[in-house]
């Protein structure tokens, strides 16, 4: 599947979430299955086509979503895959909603969401995905954080902003103090 594909399904689920409601698991839990089934390595492209490819002057298949409508999911149980594609929202104060959201959801399966959202443009985007994916440093996401490696590699090639600390502290896997 292409990343194209990818970004396709991934706004139709959104959309399916967005019908129906946080109170609709079923549609809510599909969108956390695909949002887990992107390959890390084809992440980063996803974000990329969610949020330029799609430019606000041509169709884009984003449904309406904004701060408010995020809101209604942030403590809906499993709506992890919500914000994972949120995330990726063209929109500034939804990816740093979404980041939030993603650190606040316990869901390790948000580690390469957070990690694409480290190198964002927006300052509040990239310090919110930081506060976010320290909440992931235990033990217990330790798979989690192994397996977004990839990423990790990917991030301290990124020239938009020094990224060592993340990086250093992701390939030695130093837990905080707890």
């Amino acid at each position: 599947m292409t990343p194209r594909e990818r970004a396709v399904e991934l706004l139709a689920g959104l959309g399916a979430c967005l019908a129906d409601g946080p109170s609709a698991p079923d549609a809510v839990k599909s969108l956390g299955e695909t949002a887990s089934k992107v390959p890390v390595h084809l992440l980063p492209a996803v974000d990329a086509m969610l949020r330029e490819s799609f430019s606000e002057y041509q169709p884009d298949g984003w449904p309406r979503l904004g701060l408010i409508e995020l809101a209604s999911f942030r403590h809906a149980p499993q709506a992890w895959g919500v914000m994972a594609v949120a995330a990726s929202h063209r929109n500034g104060y939804v990816r740093e909603a979404a980041a939030r959201g993603l650190g606040t959801g316990g869901d390790g399966r948000a580690v390469p969401y957070l990690l694409v959202r480290l190198n964002d443009w927006v300052k509040e985007v990239h310090v919110a995905a930081r506060s976010a994916l320290e909440r992931f440093f235990r033990p217990e996401f330790a798979p989690d954080l192994i397996s977004a490696m990839p990423l990790v590699w990917a991030l301290a090639r990124q020239k938009r902003m020094d990224h060592r600390d993340e990086h250093n502290s992701l390939l030695q896997l130093q837990w905080p103090r707890l």
